[in-house]
């Protein structure tokens, strides 16, 4: 996982990513799913959202289809 205070933007599947390696060392949660963390995005930064700080951008996941995911800027 790329250090995310080196990078301008990052990604909902790279947070879903960094959250799950902290619950691992934890020892005892349960993966976070990035279509579960979708939701939760959506639910406490629809402020952030609708001014444009955090996009709603497309990408392709192992199979090939177009799946949802939130790209925000690091300030």
């Amino acid at each position: 996982m790329n250090n995310l205070q080196e990078k301008d933007t990052f990604t909902s599947l790279e947070l879903t990513e960094l959250i799950n390696q902290y619950r691992e060392q934890e020892g005892n949660r349960k993966e976070l799913q990035h279509y579960d963390f979708l939701k939760i995005v959506r639910d406490e930064f629809e402020e952030e959202i609708n001014q444009g700080n955090i996009s709603v951008v497309d990408y392709k996941d192992k199979k090939g289809e177009s799946r949802p995911m939130y790209v925000s800027l690091c300030t």
